[in-house]
């Protein structure tokens, strides 16, 4: 093997490892979402507010502003919906933009910080992983994730069968208590996806939420 070959091999084995997802790898990460925009074209789809979602509920005392806690959330969005639980069957609690949590301010592992949301924010009531099932699957999905003081995240890829796409950990791209883009953009159809959070952590950790999602049903086969 030439020099010049054997230097071509590392240069792009360096490229492909900086930013990008490994080869062979079926789900993409995007952490840019500038980048995911222009490539998925991904439309949010809203998130509902307390009392539209889980009328007459709260999530509990203590905090300033509605709160709704329910088993799931459907979010309806052209001719297909996304259905949200938490993947261990406790259910939800949505914090409307504006609701200020103020077990934050004691010092409190269960609930969310930052502790003032700024958009309607679902998360899990007690444990804290989410699944999302499309009725319809899609090929791109982004969330803003407002993470907490472990901000340990992985995400599990389904197809229609229910086989795995991909695993895709995004720890390293999380920061602690802070609000943060991921997007995914998949070359087979996602139908479903489970985000555990604080995997294998003990203690658990604070609540974590999701305040905004994206979807494109579907996406450029250049991408």
């Amino acid at each position: 093997m030439s020099q010049q070959f054997a230097l071509a091999i590392v240069m792009v084995l360096a490229i492909a490892s900086v930013g990008s997802p490994a080869f062979g790898q079926q789900v993409k990460l995007y952490t840019d979402p500038v980048r995911f925009d222009n490539l998925a074209k991904a439309p949010a789809i809203p998130i509902p507010d307390s009392q539209r979602a889980f009328p007459g509920t709260n999530c509990g005392p203590g905090d300033r502003g509605p709160t709704g806690s329910g088993q799931s959330v459907v979010i309806p969005f052209g001719t297909n919906h996304l259905t949200i639980t938490a993947a261990q069957g406790n259910g939800l609690c949505i914090f409307d933009g504006g609701t200020m949590i103020f077990g934050s301010f004691t010092g409190s592992l269960d609930n969310i910080r930052p502790n003032f949301m700024t958009a309607n924010t679902i998360v899990g009531n007690g444990p804290k992983d989410l699944q999302f099932v499309f009725a319809t699957p899609v090929q791109a999905v982004a969330f803003r994730l407002l993470t907490n003081n472990v901000a340990q995240e992985v995400a599990t890829f389904k197809d229609a069968a229910g086989n795995v796409i991909d695993v895709v950990d995004i720890a390293p791209f999380t920061p602690r208590n802070d609000r943060v883009f991921v997007g995914f953009i998949s070359r087979r159809p996602i139908k479903d996806v489970v985000m555990v959070i604080n995997i294998g952590i003990l203690p658990a950790g604070q609540n974590e939420g999701i305040d905004a999602i994206k979807v494109a049903e579907t996406v450029s086969s250049d991408n």
